[in-house]
């Protein structure tokens, strides 16, 4: 239970830092809309579902790349270089799977 504390916390002050910068860029961004009159389709064709998929593939992508990392890391490699290669696995193939994003968004598949 001691080793609660020392996780909950950070995790939890991260957290609510991410939802207040959200919420204060939503209220940004609903202001400007206000300002200029835009209408609701008009923000519909703003926000199209489009990046949205975009931005979950370039996320499934690397979450995958980072679980094969660790799967790499945990079983696969000797246990007295176990850290090193785990981190290492899951960096290079994270850095892979957005070079891969990168070159599918280039050609225009995604």
């Amino acid at each position: 239970m001691e080793f609660v504390a020392p996780v909950v916390v950070p995790v939890a002050f991260f957290a609510t830092v991410v939802w207040i910068v959200k919420l204060v860029a939503e209220n940004k961004t609903r202001r400007r809309a206000i300002d200029r009159g835009l209408t609701g389709q008009d923000l519909a064709q703003l926000f199209r579902g489009d990046v949205a998929v975009a931005s979950a593939l370039k996320w499934a992508f690397v979450l995958i790349a980072i679980g094969l990392g660790l799967i790499i890391g945990l079983f696969l490699v000797p246990e007295d270089v176990q850290p090193e290669a785990t981190l290492t696995s899951c960096v290079v193939l994270a850095g892979v799977a957005l070079v891969v994003y990168y070159l599918l968004t280039k050609k225009g598949r995604v």
